[in-house]
């Protein structure tokens, strides 16, 4: 992966980015935690999408992206229908 980063002219990230997650923790803080990651995600994945010049890694990069999105859809979906009506 560090090539990549070389290739790309991003410096390397910190990949031990830690996430609190414990027993005082309610469904729907979870899921807006989960929420940020996804978002966290995409944004990487367009990140990278924008530094390569190769087309196929670009599209692969794209790619993943998108499937970020319909992982952040599900999951605005599921605190609309399990925790928004109940407000």
């Amino acid at each position: 992966m560090r090539n990549c980063w070389k290739q790309s002219g991003i410096s390397e990230i910190n990949t031990k980015r830690q996430y609190i997650i414990d027993k005082t923790l309610i469904p729907v803080e979870a899921l807006q935690l989960a929420l940020k990651r996804e978002q966290g995600a995409e944004e990487f994945y367009l990140t990278y999408a924008k530094a390569f010049k190769d087309e196929s890694a670009r599209k692969m990069f794209e790619f993943l992206a998108s499937e970020e999105r319909k992982h952040q859809q599900i999951i605005h979906d599921e605190i609309d229908n399990n925790f928004m009506k109940e407000m």
